[in-house]
């Protein structure tokens, strides 16, 4: 889905995942909200350095629904366009892993 500069744009499996109503405005306060705390170090690490080196990235962490579930999901993706320092459109996807063979806590996966 395309959306407005300076939004995020996500699949409704997406929104799913986080435990999200499928239409709710995203905010980096609502997804950090979902991600476990534990995890979010990490997260944010790669997050900030992939939107600075514009290198393919992945991640692996764990989410808490609002019924208090936790899920294991990977991210992989890259910053497809930079414009003056900035990223202006990242792709990727996102798995929900929880009941794989490699449910292990938050890690970075290699890209």
């Amino acid at each position: 889905r395309q959306g407005p500069a300076g939004t995020f744009t996500w699949s409704d499996e997406l929104y799913a995942m986080y435990g999200i109503p499928v239409g709710t405005p995203l905010s980096d306060g609502l997804i950090r909200s979902r991600i476990h705390p534990w995890d979010y170090p990490l997260v944010e690490h790669v997050w900030r350095a992939r939107l600075a080196d514009g290198e393919a990235h992945g991640v692996r962490f764990r989410t808490i629904l609002p019924d208090g579930t936790t899920r294991q999901l990977e991210c992989i993706g890259r910053v497809m366009d930079r414009g003056g320092g900035r990223a202006i459109t990242v792709r990727g996807i996102t798995i929900d892993v929880t009941a794989g063979p490699a449910a292990n806590p938050a890690s970075e996966v290699a890209g």
